[in-house]
Formats: C-alpha cells, structure tokens, sequence
C-alpha cells in the first residue's frame, strides 16, 4: 500500500499494454554520439545553447553579464559576484550567479525540464508563439517569448511567456539535484512576493512491472535513495564485536508528498489531454546518481547495487518511476518559509527496467509536446492562493 502521506487521486485506470506505444526493445549495442533530429519549434524559440557553438561564435552576446566584470574582449573580470543578505550571490545588474536571471525574468508559475529542446517544446506553445492561440495583435504587443541564458554558455535556459494570458516560466534545469537547487532557490530568489508553483516535466525510468512505456505518471509523492560512501570506507568503530552493523550501501529517505491540488490539476489536464490510459499516478525514487543508486551494475565501479532494484520494488511507497530530480522540489517545496510554494512532478515513462523496453525517440518527442501542453494547462488553472 502506497503511503498515505501521499496524494492519492483514487483508482488509476490501467496502464497502456507494451503495443499501445512504440517501444524499441533491448539492443547489444551502444549508440554513437550522434541523435536523431529533435524537431520541435522553431530557432525564434530557442536557439542552439551548447558550449561549443557558443564559444565559436564571435557575435555571442554578453550584454546580460554585469558591465563591471567584462573588458573589452569580453572576458570576465572584477569580482565574480555580490554577496547578498539572502543568501543568493548576484552580479551588479541584480542578475542571480547560476541562472543569470534578475527581478522581471521569472513568473510565480515554474515548468523545470532538464532538456532545452524540451524547454522549446513547452515555449512553443506560449501565446504568440509557434503553437500558441494568441492573435497577432496580442503578439504584436511585444517578444512572445523572453529567453535567457546563464553566463555559463548551455547551463540553464530560462524562457518566459505567457499561456492562455497566465505567466509561466520554462526553465531548462539540466539533470541531478543540485541542479534543481539552484533552479529553484534562485527563481525564488527574483520572483515576485507570493506564492508559487513548480512543476518538474521530464522523464524517468520504470521501477513498477506493471507500468509500460509511453505512460506520463503524475508523483504522489517521492523517496531519496542515496549511496553512502561511508559503506565502501573503514570500517565502523560503533559496536562491539559481532553487534557492528554494516553500514547500508544505500539509504532511502522517508517519503514527501506531492502537492494533493497541484497533481490533481497534473493528473485532469494530462487524462484530457494524452488520455487516461496513458496517465498514471505513482510514486517516485530520487537517485542521486543514473548509474549506481539506480541499481545499473557496472563492471568498473564496486556499486554493489544488484538488488537494489528489487529493493525499490518492494518499497512500501509503491515506488513506480525513479529519476534524479523530484524528491528534491518537494523538499524544498515543504520547508518555503517567507511564501508557501507547492511542488509537483509529471514524467514521460520512457525505459521499463524489469523488460528493457525503451520508448521511440519520435514518441518522446510527441509526449514533449503533448503532454507538455497539459502540463502548461495544469499549472495555470491551479490557484496559487490555495497553497
């Protein structure tokens, strides 16, 4: 039985069977470097942030570092940042450290997705822009979307908008949880006084037999499993003889609820929009690596993980997917003081770890888009005034 700390919607209906989306099955090879194209919307959406194109190109703009920390090439110089009363460095222009984001940029309705073609995806959908509704003399108002990139070339991508006249901002997070700390404390940080919402919308492994890929499961709550470095260290000097305990290789946290209101909106807006049969409710493993504390054994690392897969499965919580960011918005999200902030997660099924099965790059891309529109309904109807 699932946690009744949890937020629990009632019965979920049945998961789609493995033919209802395109998986790929298991293959004995490694993929290459090289990706099929992503689609999505166009370049005025998101342009391409990765590192090296942005180190080749010599028009890149800088103009949101602070004046008094570039020269005349452009590098940096002067102090790096401003230590702040809150905690949170800033540059001189009020631009946070890792987001380089300030006051203005950021709405008090969040979408976190790791992948910027994602982000894209989301944004496209903004009034005004590619796939959104508005009419012309509503995008003629001004950018439909405002984007904003960290001083780090490809680590964060902050775009801005607003979906159905409500402001929302995707921010393109990256992966792990200390990603998501900075996204979150530093969106905090420069939006407006109030309440807030945050959404993550990624993606996730499959713990639960039951659950196939092409699912978009909605967070009931979620766990931290984390590996303890002190298990592969000296041995413990607690105890006495036979009574030492080793010290577990690996830690699950106790259980955090998501928000009951804001999945719920997660969960109606994504059954209108992909379905109920693709929609599912369940809760989530925060890994603190992809590899070791998500039970991947490797023939180079001393992990010592085979069960641990086995011992997810067989969590209390009901544990259905596991990824390496959502624990951690619902932690923070429970321990806001100055304004209450309430923290949900919906994620595309994409790998069953108990088959191999993996979803077709073309239906993650229709999920993307699909279920990241319901994602966008869902976080604007919610009433920040009910957290």
């Amino acid at each position: 039985m699932a946690s009744p700390s949890f937020y629990l919607p009632g019965p979920s209906p049945p998961s789609p069977s493995a033919t209802a989306a395109r998986v790929r099955p298991p293959v004995p090879r490694h993929d290459g470097p090289s990706s099929p194209s992503r689609g999505g919307p166009s370049p005025s959406v998101l342009a391409a942030t990765s590192p090296a194109a942005a180190v080749r190109d010599p028009n890149l703009d800088l103009s949101h570092l602070s004046s008094s920390l570039l020269s005349d090439d452009g590098s940096r110089q002067g102090s790096l940042y401003n230590v702040c009363d809150d905690g949170v460095p800033r540059d001189d222009d009020g631009r946070v450290h890792h987001l380089s984001v300030r006051k203005g940029d950021v709405a008090n309705r969040i979408v976190s997705v790791g992948d910027p073609a994602r982000a894209a995806a989301l944004a496209a959908w903004f009034d005004g822009a590619d796939g959104g509704e508005a009419s012309a003399t509503e995008s003629e108002k001004g950018p439909a979307v405002r984007r904003i990139d960290s001083h780090r070339p490809g680590a964060f991508t902050t775009l801005t908008g607003t979906y159905r006249g409500v402001p929302v901002t995707v921010v393109a997070t990256g992966m792990g949880r200390p990603n998501a700390d900075f996204v979150v404390r530093e969106c905090r940080a420069v939006a407006d006084d109030g309440p807030m919402a945050i959404v993550r919308f990624g993606s996730c492994g499959i713990v639960d037999p039951e659950t196939k890929p092409g699912c978009v499961c909605v967070a009931s709550g979620s766990i931290a499993v984390a590996r303890d470095p002190d298990a592969w260290g000296p041995p413990s000097e607690e105890g006495e003889g036979s009574q030492k305990a080793p010290t577990p290789k690996y830690r699950f946290s106790r259980p955090i609820a998501s928000h009951s209101g804001l999945s719920e909106s997660l969960r109606r807006s994504l059954a209108d929009g992909i379905g109920p049969e693709r929609t599912r409710v369940g809760a989530n493993a925060t890994a603190d690596s992809f590899y070791s504390s998500q039970g991947r054994p490797s023939p180079h690392f001393d992990d010592d993980n085979a069960t641990l897969l086995d011992e997810l499965r067989s969590h209390p919580a009901d544990i259905v997917t596991c990824e390496m960011e959502t624990f951690h918005f619902l932690d923070l999200a429970r321990c806001a003081t100055k304004f209450p902030m309430a923290a949900g997660a919906a994620v595309i099924c994409v790998a069953s770890r108990s088959t191999g099965e993996v979803l077709e790059t073309s239906t993650v891309r229709e999920l993307e888009r699909e279920a990241g529109r319901a994602v966008l309904e869902a976080i604007v109807s919610f009433d920040l005034d009910s957290i």
